[in-house]
């Protein structure tokens, strides 16, 4: 749903997913990426006519089953030549980066983790996600190699905020963990 923050009132109604939608997030003014339970990335343009959805990547679905669910979405800043690019974190394990230039197709994935992935956020060239075990992953986005892992929680990792020099995450277990990058 967009809404006329002037007015109050919904502006458009745009329906694409099966199931709840579980992330959100703007690529550009008038673009925007919604993820959801189904596992599938949609992108919209708000100004577009019609159903106003101008790309689908089934990012997190499952293979045989068609099951998955997006767990979230973060925007990189930018990658020079590569601009912007996506990365997305999914219940299948996996994070995925996706390039705008391309469709956003999957140009790559990013593994490592043992459970669904409920938290993502980006540091520079790093993505930061948080587990259904309790870990948080850091991988470099460009190699996709994973750098190290941290003990965060002792359950579900659900949020986690990044500035240039530290990270702090929450989950399950009610604590919140502050790092401090090297």
């Amino acid at each position: 749903m967009l809404w006329d923050l002037g007015s109050g009132q919904a502006s458009r109604k745009l329906s694409g997913h099966r199931g709840h939608v579980t992330s959100i997030s703007w690529y550009q003014e008038s673009i925007f990426l919604t993820g959801a339970q189904d596992g599938i990335v949609r992108v919209w343009d708000k100004r577009s006519s019609g159903s106003g959805m101008i790309g689908s990547v089934p990012a997190h679905v499952v293979k045989g089953s068609g099951a998955g669910a997006v767990g979230d979405i973060e925007i990189t800043g930018d990658f020079g030549p590569a601009g912007k690019l996506v990365v997305t974190a999914g219940a299948d394990q996996r994070l995925q980066v996706l390039d705008p230039r391309k469709g956003f197709e999957v140009c790559r994935t990013l593994g490592g983790h043992r459970d669904f992935i409920y938290s993502l956020a980006l540091a520079g060239n790093y993505a930061l996600s948080g587990g259904g075990d309790g870990s948080l992953l850091v991988h470099d986005i460009q190699s996709g190699e994973v750098k190290y892992g941290l003990g965060a929680n002792k359950a579900a990792v659900r949020c986690i905020a990044a500035i240039p020099n530290a990270l702090v995450c929450s989950g399950d277990d009610g604590n919140a963990m502050i790092y401090d990058f090297p």
